[in-house]
Protein backbone atom coordinates (compact mmCIF):
# COMPACT_ATOMS: atom_id res chain seq x y z
CA UNK A 1 0.00 0.00 0.00
CA UNK A 2 1.14 3.57 -0.62
CA UNK A 3 0.65 6.93 1.10
CA UNK A 4 -0.13 9.99 -1.01
CA UNK A 5 0.38 13.44 0.47
CA UNK A 6 -2.01 15.21 0.52
CA UNK A 7 -4.48 12.32 0.59
CA UNK A 8 -6.84 12.39 -2.41
CA UNK A 9 -10.53 13.12 -1.91
CA UNK A 10 -11.48 9.77 -3.42
CA UNK A 11 -9.21 6.70 -3.62
CA UNK A 12 -10.30 3.14 -4.38
CA UNK A 13 -8.00 0.15 -4.84
CA UNK A 14 -8.85 -2.59 -7.35
CA UNK A 15 -7.58 -6.06 -8.26
CA UNK A 16 -4.59 -6.25 -10.55
CA UNK A 17 -1.51 -4.11 -11.02
CA UNK A 18 0.38 -2.10 -13.60
CA UNK A 19 3.86 -3.55 -14.04
CA UNK A 20 6.73 -1.74 -15.73
CA UNK A 21 10.49 -1.84 -15.81
CA UNK A 22 13.12 0.08 -17.76
CA UNK A 23 11.02 2.23 -20.08
CA UNK A 24 7.60 3.91 -20.04
CA UNK A 25 5.96 6.51 -22.26
CA UNK A 26 4.02 9.61 -21.20
CA UNK A 27 1.57 10.82 -23.86
CA UNK A 28 0.53 14.44 -23.29
CA UNK A 29 -1.90 16.63 -25.27
CA UNK A 30 -0.24 18.97 -27.74
CA UNK A 31 -2.21 21.79 -26.08
CA UNK A 32 -0.45 21.36 -22.72
CA UNK A 33 1.41 24.66 -22.30
CA UNK A 34 3.96 24.09 -19.52
CA UNK A 35 6.97 22.88 -21.50
CA UNK A 36 9.24 23.36 -18.50
CA UNK A 37 7.27 20.76 -16.56
CA UNK A 38 7.52 18.22 -19.38
CA UNK A 39 11.28 18.73 -19.48
CA UNK A 40 11.44 17.79 -15.78
CA UNK A 41 9.10 14.78 -15.93
CA UNK A 42 11.81 12.36 -17.05
CA UNK A 43 14.14 13.42 -14.24
CA UNK A 44 11.45 13.08 -11.56
CA UNK A 45 10.31 9.70 -12.87
CA UNK A 46 13.92 8.46 -12.84
CA UNK A 47 14.34 9.64 -9.24
CA UNK A 48 11.08 8.08 -8.01
CA UNK A 49 12.01 4.75 -9.62
CA UNK A 50 15.41 4.45 -7.91
CA UNK A 51 17.13 5.26 -11.19
CA UNK A 52 15.84 2.01 -12.72
CA UNK A 53 13.25 3.35 -15.19
CA UNK A 54 13.16 6.12 -17.76
CA UNK A 55 10.17 8.08 -19.09
CA UNK A 56 9.82 9.35 -22.63
CA UNK A 57 7.42 12.28 -23.16
CA UNK A 58 5.37 12.26 -26.37
CA UNK A 59 2.98 14.96 -27.60
CA UNK A 60 -0.31 13.93 -29.20
CA UNK A 61 -3.18 15.69 -30.96
CA UNK A 62 -5.56 12.85 -30.13
CA UNK A 63 -6.04 13.94 -26.50
CA UNK A 64 -7.12 17.31 -25.08
CA UNK A 65 -7.37 16.99 -21.27
CA UNK A 66 -5.98 13.52 -20.74
CA UNK A 67 -2.46 12.11 -20.41
CA UNK A 68 -1.42 8.49 -20.08
CA UNK A 69 1.60 6.45 -19.00
CA UNK A 70 2.14 3.12 -20.75
CA UNK A 71 4.85 0.61 -21.56
CA UNK A 72 3.71 0.56 -25.20
CA UNK A 73 4.49 3.73 -27.17
CA UNK A 74 1.56 3.06 -29.50
CA UNK A 75 -1.07 2.41 -26.83
CA UNK A 76 -3.48 5.24 -26.09
CA UNK A 77 -6.71 5.64 -24.13
CA UNK A 78 -10.01 7.45 -24.58
CA UNK A 79 -10.45 10.97 -23.21
CA UNK A 80 -10.98 11.06 -19.44
CA UNK A 81 -13.48 13.40 -17.80
CA UNK A 82 -12.27 15.10 -14.62
CA UNK A 83 -15.78 16.43 -13.93
CA UNK A 84 -15.74 18.82 -10.97
CA UNK A 85 -12.36 17.60 -9.78
CA UNK A 86 -8.99 19.18 -10.50
CA UNK A 87 -7.68 15.84 -11.72
CA UNK A 88 -8.43 12.13 -11.85
CA UNK A 89 -6.07 9.15 -12.06
CA UNK A 90 -7.03 5.64 -13.11
CA UNK A 91 -4.35 2.96 -12.84
CA UNK A 92 -5.14 -0.09 -14.99
CA UNK A 93 -3.12 -3.17 -15.76
CA UNK A 94 -2.00 -1.69 -19.10
CA UNK A 95 -1.33 1.89 -18.04
CA UNK A 96 -2.16 4.97 -16.00
CA UNK A 97 -4.72 7.54 -17.24
CA UNK A 98 -4.71 11.11 -15.91
CA UNK A 99 -7.64 13.43 -16.59
CA UNK A 100 -7.49 17.14 -15.79
CA UNK A 101 -9.21 20.48 -16.37
CA UNK A 102 -6.33 22.99 -16.30
CA UNK A 103 -2.61 22.38 -16.81
CA UNK A 104 -1.98 22.48 -13.05
CA UNK A 105 -4.28 19.47 -12.74
CA UNK A 106 -1.97 17.34 -14.84
CA UNK A 107 1.04 18.48 -12.80
CA UNK A 108 -0.70 17.50 -9.57
CA UNK A 109 -1.92 14.22 -11.08
CA UNK A 110 1.66 13.34 -12.03
CA UNK A 111 2.89 14.13 -8.50
CA UNK A 112 0.19 11.83 -7.13
CA UNK A 113 1.21 9.05 -9.53
CA UNK A 114 4.86 9.35 -8.47
CA UNK A 115 3.88 8.68 -4.85
CA UNK A 116 2.00 5.50 -5.85
CA UNK A 117 4.88 3.84 -7.70
CA UNK A 118 6.20 2.00 -4.67
CA UNK A 119 9.58 0.32 -4.40
CA UNK A 120 11.82 -1.37 -6.94
CA UNK A 121 11.61 -5.17 -6.77
CA UNK A 122 15.20 -6.34 -6.84
CA UNK A 123 14.31 -9.97 -7.60
CA UNK A 124 12.10 -9.27 -10.65
CA UNK A 125 13.74 -5.96 -11.55
CA UNK A 126 10.47 -4.14 -12.02
CA UNK A 127 7.73 -2.11 -10.33
CA UNK A 128 4.14 -3.23 -9.64
CA UNK A 129 1.58 -0.51 -8.94
CA UNK A 130 -1.79 -1.65 -7.51
CA UNK A 131 -4.73 -0.72 -9.73
CA UNK A 132 -6.69 2.22 -8.33
CA UNK A 133 -8.85 5.18 -9.23
CA UNK A 134 -8.47 8.65 -7.76
CA UNK A 135 -10.57 11.81 -8.00
CA UNK A 136 -9.17 14.86 -6.29
CA UNK A 137 -9.53 18.58 -5.75
CA UNK A 138 -8.34 21.04 -3.07
CA UNK A 139 -10.56 22.45 -0.33
CA UNK A 140 -8.62 25.76 -0.22
CA UNK A 141 -7.65 27.41 -3.50
CA UNK A 142 -4.63 29.37 -2.20
CA UNK A 143 -2.13 27.20 -0.32
CA UNK A 144 1.09 29.07 0.38
CA UNK A 145 4.40 28.49 2.16
CA UNK A 146 6.40 31.39 3.60
CA UNK A 147 10.13 30.64 3.36
CA UNK A 148 12.61 32.90 5.12
CA UNK A 149 15.92 32.76 3.27
CA UNK A 150 18.72 33.21 5.82
CA UNK A 151 22.44 33.66 5.35
CA UNK A 152 23.91 30.19 5.11
CA UNK A 153 20.93 28.73 3.27
CA UNK A 154 22.38 27.07 0.22
CA UNK A 155 20.88 27.14 -3.24
CA UNK A 156 20.67 23.35 -3.03
CA UNK A 157 18.66 23.53 0.21
CA UNK A 158 16.20 25.99 -1.32
CA UNK A 159 15.76 23.82 -4.42
CA UNK A 160 14.86 20.91 -2.14
CA UNK A 161 12.36 23.04 -0.25
CA UNK A 162 10.73 24.32 -3.44
CA UNK A 163 10.56 20.84 -4.96
CA UNK A 164 8.95 19.46 -1.82
CA UNK A 165 6.40 22.28 -1.83
CA UNK A 166 5.54 21.43 -5.43
CA UNK A 167 5.18 17.72 -4.64
CA UNK A 168 2.84 18.64 -1.76
CA UNK A 169 0.69 20.59 -4.25
CA UNK A 170 1.15 24.04 -2.75
CA UNK A 171 0.18 26.88 -5.06
CA UNK A 172 2.46 29.69 -3.83
CA UNK A 173 5.90 30.11 -2.29
CA UNK A 174 6.69 33.38 -0.47
CA UNK A 175 10.39 34.24 -0.46
CA UNK A 176 11.61 36.65 2.23
CA UNK A 177 15.34 37.38 2.09
CA UNK A 178 16.90 38.08 5.47
CA UNK A 179 19.91 39.95 4.16
CA UNK A 180 20.64 36.95 1.94
CA UNK A 181 20.09 38.68 -1.42
CA UNK A 182 21.93 41.84 -2.40
CA UNK A 183 19.84 43.99 -4.74
CA UNK A 184 21.44 46.06 -7.46
CA UNK A 185 20.28 49.48 -6.33
CA UNK A 186 21.72 49.32 -2.79
CA UNK A 187 24.80 47.42 -1.66
CA UNK A 188 23.67 47.44 1.98
CA UNK A 189 20.52 45.47 1.08
CA UNK A 190 22.41 42.19 1.42
CA UNK A 191 25.49 40.65 2.97
CA UNK A 192 28.52 39.38 1.11
CA UNK A 193 28.22 35.68 0.41
CA UNK A 194 24.45 35.49 -0.01
CA UNK A 195 22.49 34.18 -2.96
CA UNK A 196 22.94 35.71 -6.38
CA UNK A 197 20.05 37.11 -8.39
CA UNK A 198 20.75 34.47 -11.04
CA UNK A 199 20.30 31.70 -8.47
CA UNK A 200 16.97 33.19 -7.40
CA UNK A 201 15.89 33.50 -11.04
CA UNK A 202 16.82 29.85 -11.66
CA UNK A 203 14.95 28.77 -8.52
CA UNK A 204 11.84 30.66 -9.61
CA UNK A 205 12.02 29.26 -13.14
CA UNK A 206 12.16 25.68 -11.89
CA UNK A 207 9.42 26.26 -9.33
CA UNK A 208 7.11 27.77 -11.95
CA UNK A 209 7.70 24.75 -14.17
CA UNK A 210 6.53 22.61 -11.23
CA UNK A 211 3.29 24.56 -10.91
CA UNK A 212 4.25 27.10 -8.23
CA UNK A 213 3.82 30.87 -8.25
CA UNK A 214 6.35 32.89 -6.26
CA UNK A 215 5.41 35.85 -4.09
CA UNK A 216 8.13 38.39 -3.25
CA UNK A 217 8.06 39.37 0.42
CA UNK A 218 9.63 42.46 1.95
CA UNK A 219 8.75 43.70 5.42
CA UNK A 220 7.86 47.41 5.40
CA UNK A 221 7.71 47.99 9.20
CA UNK A 222 9.19 45.47 11.63
CA UNK A 223 12.02 43.01 10.91
CA UNK A 224 13.89 45.91 9.29
CA UNK A 225 17.25 44.50 10.44
CA UNK A 226 16.64 41.42 8.26
CA UNK A 227 18.29 39.37 10.97
CA UNK A 228 17.17 37.14 13.81
CA UNK A 229 16.31 39.53 16.64
CA UNK A 230 18.55 37.79 19.17
CA UNK A 231 21.50 37.66 16.75
CA UNK A 232 22.02 41.43 16.99
CA UNK A 233 22.96 41.88 13.33
CA UNK A 234 21.54 44.53 11.01
CA UNK A 235 22.06 44.16 7.27
CA UNK A 236 21.80 47.91 6.63
CA UNK A 237 23.34 49.52 9.73
CA UNK A 238 26.26 47.11 10.04
CA UNK A 239 27.25 48.00 6.46
CA UNK A 240 26.01 51.60 6.24
CA UNK A 241 25.74 53.14 9.73
CA UNK A 242 24.91 56.51 8.18
CA UNK A 243 21.44 55.13 7.34
CA UNK A 244 20.43 55.08 11.03
CA UNK A 245 17.89 57.88 10.67
CA UNK A 246 15.86 55.64 8.36
CA UNK A 247 14.97 53.42 11.34
CA UNK A 248 13.22 53.80 14.66
CA UNK A 249 15.45 53.68 17.73
CA UNK A 250 17.05 50.25 18.02
CA UNK A 251 16.87 49.62 14.28
CA UNK A 252 14.20 46.91 14.26
CA UNK A 253 11.49 49.09 12.72
CA UNK A 254 11.61 51.29 9.62
CA UNK A 255 11.12 55.03 10.13
CA UNK A 256 8.21 55.59 7.75
CA UNK A 257 8.32 59.35 8.30
CA UNK A 258 11.65 59.67 6.48
CA UNK A 259 11.11 60.31 2.74
CA UNK A 260 14.08 58.15 1.76
CA UNK A 261 12.46 55.13 3.44
CA UNK A 262 9.63 55.13 0.95
CA UNK A 263 12.02 55.45 -2.00
CA UNK A 264 14.09 52.49 -0.76
CA UNK A 265 10.96 50.39 -0.31
CA UNK A 266 9.76 51.30 -3.80
CA UNK A 267 13.10 50.25 -5.34
CA UNK A 268 13.07 46.96 -3.41
CA UNK A 269 9.53 46.16 -4.58
CA UNK A 270 10.41 46.90 -8.18
CA UNK A 271 13.55 44.77 -8.21
CA UNK A 272 11.94 41.82 -6.43
CA UNK A 273 8.96 41.88 -8.81
CA UNK A 274 11.35 41.70 -11.75
CA UNK A 275 12.83 38.53 -10.23
CA UNK A 276 9.49 36.87 -9.44
CA UNK A 277 6.65 37.14 -11.97
CA UNK A 278 3.22 36.79 -10.40
CA UNK A 279 0.04 38.32 -9.07
CA UNK A 280 0.98 39.25 -5.49
CA UNK A 281 3.46 41.13 -3.28
CA UNK A 282 3.65 40.68 0.50
CA UNK A 283 4.55 43.94 2.28
CA UNK A 284 4.74 42.34 5.74
CA UNK A 285 4.00 44.99 8.42
CA UNK A 286 4.20 42.66 11.43
CA UNK A 287 5.98 42.74 14.80
CA UNK A 288 6.56 46.49 14.95
CA UNK A 289 8.69 46.87 18.08
CA UNK A 290 8.32 50.64 18.27
CA UNK A 291 6.61 51.08 21.61
CA UNK A 292 6.61 54.60 23.01
CA UNK A 293 4.43 55.14 26.08
CA UNK A 294 4.59 58.89 25.48
CA UNK A 295 2.45 58.42 22.35
CA UNK A 296 -1.30 58.13 22.78
CA UNK A 297 -2.26 54.86 21.01
CA UNK A 298 -5.37 56.61 19.71
CA UNK A 299 -3.43 59.65 18.46
CA UNK A 300 -4.99 60.57 15.14
CA UNK A 301 -1.76 61.60 13.42
CA UNK A 302 0.10 58.45 14.50
CA UNK A 303 -2.76 56.25 13.28
CA UNK A 304 -3.11 58.22 10.04
CA UNK A 305 0.62 58.02 9.33
CA UNK A 306 0.48 54.25 9.82
CA UNK A 307 -2.48 53.49 7.58
CA UNK A 308 -1.56 56.13 4.99
CA UNK A 309 1.89 54.59 4.56
CA UNK A 310 0.43 51.12 4.12
CA UNK A 311 -2.11 52.38 1.61
CA UNK A 312 0.51 54.34 -0.31
CA UNK A 313 2.62 51.20 -0.62
CA UNK A 314 -0.45 49.19 -1.60
CA UNK A 315 -1.22 51.72 -4.33
CA UNK A 316 2.26 51.24 -5.78
CA UNK A 317 1.95 47.45 -5.59
CA UNK A 318 -1.30 47.66 -7.57
CA UNK A 319 0.45 49.84 -10.17
CA UNK A 320 2.96 47.00 -10.56
CA UNK A 321 0.04 44.78 -11.56
CA UNK A 322 -0.16 42.92 -8.25
CA UNK A 323 -2.33 42.56 -5.18
CA UNK A 324 -0.75 43.58 -1.86
CA UNK A 325 -0.72 41.14 1.06
CA UNK A 326 -0.48 42.47 4.64
CA UNK A 327 -0.05 40.77 8.02
CA UNK A 328 -2.95 41.57 10.36
CA UNK A 329 -1.32 41.88 13.81
CA UNK A 330 -1.00 45.69 13.69
CA UNK A 331 -4.80 45.80 13.32
CA UNK A 332 -5.37 43.78 16.51
CA UNK A 333 -5.42 45.61 19.83
CA UNK A 334 -3.38 43.64 22.35
CA UNK A 335 -5.63 44.81 25.19
CA UNK A 336 -8.56 43.12 23.45
CA UNK A 337 -6.62 40.08 22.20
CA UNK A 338 -3.97 39.26 24.81
CA UNK A 339 -1.80 36.16 24.89
CA UNK A 340 -2.17 33.51 23.52
CA UNK A 341 -3.28 35.69 20.59
CA UNK A 342 -0.65 37.46 18.48
CA UNK A 343 -1.48 41.17 18.21
CA UNK A 344 -0.03 44.68 17.93
CA UNK A 345 3.13 44.57 20.07
CA UNK A 346 3.87 48.28 19.65
CA UNK A 347 0.69 49.36 21.50
CA UNK A 348 0.60 52.27 19.08
CA UNK A 349 -1.90 52.93 16.28
CA UNK A 350 -4.71 51.21 18.18
CA UNK A 351 -7.58 52.93 16.40
CA UNK A 352 -8.02 49.54 14.79
CA UNK A 353 -11.66 49.83 13.69
CA UNK A 354 -10.92 52.95 11.72
CA UNK A 355 -7.60 51.64 10.39
CA UNK A 356 -9.22 48.43 9.17
CA UNK A 357 -12.04 50.30 7.48
CA UNK A 358 -9.51 52.55 5.75
CA UNK A 359 -7.19 49.72 4.64
CA UNK A 360 -6.68 49.60 0.87
CA UNK A 361 -9.56 47.81 -0.84
CA UNK A 362 -7.23 45.51 -2.79
CA UNK A 363 -5.19 44.44 0.24
CA UNK A 364 -5.32 40.79 1.29
CA UNK A 365 -5.21 40.62 5.09
CA UNK A 366 -3.53 37.62 6.75
CA UNK A 367 -4.19 36.80 10.40
CA UNK A 368 -1.18 34.89 11.68
CA UNK A 369 -1.79 33.15 14.99
CA UNK A 370 0.71 30.62 16.33
CA UNK A 371 -0.38 29.74 19.87
CA UNK A 372 -4.01 28.75 19.42
CA UNK A 373 -6.10 25.97 17.91
CA UNK A 374 -9.41 26.16 16.09
CA UNK A 375 -11.45 26.73 19.25
CA UNK A 376 -10.10 30.29 19.65
CA UNK A 377 -11.74 32.42 16.96
CA UNK A 378 -11.82 35.91 18.45
CA UNK A 379 -9.43 37.59 15.99
CA UNK A 380 -11.13 36.01 12.99
CA UNK A 381 -14.56 37.00 14.33
CA UNK A 382 -13.35 40.59 14.67
CA UNK A 383 -11.54 40.90 11.34
CA UNK A 384 -14.41 39.53 9.22
CA UNK A 385 -16.62 42.30 10.61
CA UNK A 386 -14.41 44.71 8.65
CA UNK A 387 -13.14 42.69 5.70
CA UNK A 388 -14.73 40.28 3.23
CA UNK A 389 -13.50 36.78 4.27
CA UNK A 390 -12.80 35.96 0.61
CA UNK A 391 -10.06 38.64 0.71
CA UNK A 392 -8.46 37.18 3.85
CA UNK A 393 -6.14 34.31 4.68
CA UNK A 394 -4.99 32.63 7.88
CA UNK A 395 -1.45 31.61 8.76
CA UNK A 396 -0.34 28.88 11.19
CA UNK A 397 3.16 27.92 12.23
CA UNK A 398 4.41 24.48 13.25
CA UNK A 399 2.12 22.72 15.75
CA UNK A 400 -0.51 20.31 14.49
CA UNK A 401 -3.40 21.78 16.50
CA UNK A 402 -2.51 25.26 15.27
CA UNK A 403 -2.37 24.12 11.63
CA UNK A 404 -5.62 22.17 11.86
CA UNK A 405 -7.40 25.07 13.56
CA UNK A 406 -6.29 27.72 11.09
CA UNK A 407 -7.12 25.61 8.03
CA UNK A 408 -10.49 24.60 9.44
CA UNK A 409 -11.45 28.23 10.10
CA UNK A 410 -10.34 29.30 6.63
CA UNK A 411 -12.60 26.67 5.08
CA UNK A 412 -15.48 27.45 7.42
CA UNK A 413 -15.49 31.15 6.51
CA UNK A 414 -14.84 30.69 2.79
CA UNK A 415 -11.51 32.48 2.99
CA UNK A 416 -9.05 32.88 0.14
CA UNK A 417 -6.64 30.37 1.64
CA UNK A 418 -3.77 29.64 4.01
CA UNK A 419 -0.07 30.51 4.32
CA UNK A 420 2.08 28.05 6.27
CA UNK A 421 4.90 30.01 7.93
CA UNK A 422 8.16 28.19 8.62
CA UNK A 423 10.61 30.83 9.95
CA UNK A 424 13.73 29.03 11.15
CA UNK A 425 12.20 25.57 11.60
CA UNK A 426 12.48 24.57 7.94
CA UNK A 427 16.16 23.96 8.58
CA UNK A 428 15.35 21.36 11.24
CA UNK A 429 12.55 19.39 9.66
CA UNK A 430 9.88 19.52 6.99
CA UNK A 431 7.08 18.12 9.14
CA UNK A 432 4.80 21.15 9.39
CA UNK A 433 5.02 21.88 5.66
CA UNK A 434 3.74 18.40 4.83
CA UNK A 435 1.08 18.48 7.53
CA UNK A 436 -0.16 21.94 6.45
CA UNK A 437 -0.30 20.78 2.84
CA UNK A 438 -2.64 17.99 3.89
CA UNK A 439 -4.78 20.17 6.18
CA UNK A 440 -5.25 22.83 3.50
CA UNK A 441 -5.87 20.47 0.57
CA UNK A 442 -8.14 17.90 2.19
CA UNK A 443 -11.73 18.59 3.26
CA UNK A 444 -10.95 16.84 6.54
CA UNK A 445 -7.38 16.04 7.52
CA UNK A 446 -7.06 12.35 6.72
CA UNK A 447 -3.55 12.28 8.15
CA UNK A 448 -4.61 13.35 11.62
CA UNK A 449 -4.03 9.69 12.58
CA UNK A 450 -0.34 10.20 11.70
CA UNK A 451 0.11 13.15 14.02
CA UNK A 452 3.55 12.37 15.34
CA UNK A 453 6.68 14.19 14.28
CA UNK A 454 8.44 10.88 13.76
CA UNK A 455 5.81 9.49 11.37
CA UNK A 456 5.46 12.59 9.22
CA UNK A 457 9.20 13.14 9.30
CA UNK A 458 9.88 9.65 7.95
CA UNK A 459 7.57 10.26 4.98
CA UNK A 460 9.26 13.62 4.45
CA UNK A 461 12.68 11.95 4.34
CA UNK A 462 11.38 9.34 1.91
CA UNK A 463 10.13 11.98 -0.52
CA UNK A 464 13.13 14.26 -0.02
CA UNK A 465 15.43 11.49 -1.19
CA UNK A 466 13.41 11.26 -4.39
CA UNK A 467 12.66 14.88 -5.31
CA UNK A 468 16.38 15.65 -5.16
CA UNK A 469 18.66 12.65 -4.57
CA UNK A 470 21.90 13.25 -2.72
CA UNK A 471 24.01 11.01 -4.93
CA UNK A 472 25.39 9.45 -1.77
CA UNK A 473 26.89 12.74 -0.58
CA UNK A 474 26.45 13.29 3.18
CA UNK A 475 26.24 17.07 2.99
CA UNK A 476 23.60 16.90 0.25
CA UNK A 477 21.41 14.34 2.02
CA UNK A 478 18.37 15.15 4.13
CA UNK A 479 16.97 18.50 5.18
CA UNK A 480 20.19 20.29 6.04
CA UNK A 481 23.92 19.75 5.83
CA UNK A 482 24.66 18.91 9.49
CA UNK A 483 23.34 16.50 12.11
CA UNK A 484 23.75 18.44 15.35
CA UNK A 485 21.54 21.52 15.65
CA UNK A 486 23.63 24.57 16.48
CA UNK A 487 21.05 27.09 15.24
CA UNK A 488 19.69 29.66 17.68
CA UNK A 489 16.30 28.86 19.22
CA UNK A 490 12.95 29.53 17.62
CA UNK A 491 12.15 32.87 19.26
CA UNK A 492 13.22 36.17 17.75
Amino acid sequence: MFEVFPQPRHLNLHDGCFTFDKQVFLRVPASFSNQGFLELCGEWWHHFTAGQSSLCVMRTNRLSHTACITTDANLSFAEADAGEDEYTVCCLSDGIIMGYQEDIGLIHAFFTVLQTLGVYHRSTRDFSVPCYDIADRPSLAFRGVHICVFMGDSYEFLRKAVRMCALMKYTHVFLEFWGSLRLDFLRASGWDGGLTKQQVADLVKEGMALGLEFVPFFNHFGHASQSRFRAGKHVYLDQAPDMEELFEQGGWTWNIHHPETYEIHAQIRKELCELMPGKYFHIGCDEVYARDDRVDPMDKKDNDDFINYINRCCDEVVKLGRRPIVWADMFLNGHHYPWPYCSNVSYRCLDTDRNLDRLHKDAILVDWQYNIAGDKTATVDYLIQHRDPSTMMLAPWHTFDNIDGRCSLAKQHGMMGMIDTTWDLLRKEFTSVIYAACASWEETNAYEKLRTNETIKSYAMQNMRKVMPSGGNFASAGFFDHEIDTILGTTG
